[in-house]
């Protein structure tokens, strides 16, 4: 499940860097020049730096997949169990939150979903966003303090968000994300659909052969493991 999901976060990623998600707002709401103008106020893909929350089977595919696309972006990571050995093969540098937050053109979030990380992305964070910065979320809703990140995407409304998840789970019927232009709303689709589900079989089915082998798995979760993934 981690391999779509990764893929739909850096397909995000390569998007809101060239201003798609307003930009295509506007071209249908407003005017052609007026997405033109919009778009034209993004950096691109190039030599710029991308947030990464969490460096687990998500985030690191992410980060493999970005890299592969040869964008020369510098790629900041917050991972409290992401060790300097596993930084440096991943080609990353270890931030703060607020770093990320603050110098990043697009911040996307996988991490672990537990009890530390719930209401872990708050105002502090959001304040912090450039202008025509976008927050991505393919992770889970409950670790972001909605009604922080609402404020940061109407005082700047050159901000964007897009949120594949969400907490409650659709947001209620009154929730400003419906509303604000610089929403952008999926309904938890970033993980397997359709033929990807083989994909999760086939996995399973190989490593069950390997376990009855007695040979090393290849994707084993240990009880330790779960306590840090996404």
């Amino acid at each position: 499940n981690a391999i779509p999901t990764a893929e739909f976060a850096a397909c995000q990623i390569v998007l809101a860097n060239k201003g798609y998600f307003q930009a295509s707002h506007l071209v249908k709401t407003d005017s052609y020049s007026a997405g033109k103008k919009h778009f034209n106020t993004f950096p691109g893909n190039y030599n710029i730096k991308i947030g990464i929350l969490g460096a687990g089977m998500v985030g690191s595919h992410v980060i493999r997949l970005l890299k592969a696309m040869n964008i020369n972006a510098e790629i900041l990571v917050f991972d409290p169990f992401l060790s300097d050995e596993r930084s440096a093969e991943l080609g990353v540098r270890k931030t703060s939150l607020e770093e990320k937050f603050a110098t990043c053109q697009t911040i996307s979030n996988h991490l672990a979903n537990n009890e530390a990380t719930k209401g872990m992305l708050n105002k502090k964070h959001f304040d912090l966003m450039l202008d025509n910065a976008t927050f991505i979320n393919t992770g889970r809703g409950q670790q972001v303090v909605e009604v922080d990140l609402i404020a940061a995407l109407k005082e700047k409304p050159s901000r964007t968000a897009v949120l594949d998840v969400t907490y409650p789970e659709p947001p209620l019927p009154d929730s400003e994300f419906y509303k604000l232009p610089n929403v952008v709303l999926t309904p938890h689709m970033a993980g397997s659909s359709g033929k990807e589900v083989i994909r999760m079989s086939s996995y399973a089915v190989i490593e069950l052969e390997k376990w009855l082998q007695g040979k090393p798995l290849s994707y084993e979760v240990t009880l330790k493991m779960l306590e840090t993934m996404a």
